[in-house]
């Protein structure tokens, strides 16, 4: 149960990170709604991989 929590924790730090990256490069280049679809999918792929990995 601590690995999947911890696991979770990276996930979800990485996703954040990752997603406000996509976000602000795909709102500069596209539109903000675009760029908000983008980093909410980097977010949770990173958060569901890392999780998953852990098991």
């Amino acid at each position: 149960m601590r690995v999947l929590t911890r696991e979770l924790r990276v996930g979800l730090s990485l996703g954040v990170l990752l997603g406000l990256l996509g976000f602000g490069i795909t709102a500069l280049v596209y539109d903000w709604q675009i760029g908000l679809v983008i980093g909410c999918t980097l977010l949770a792929v990173c958060s569901v991989a890392a999780t998953i990995g852990g098991i």
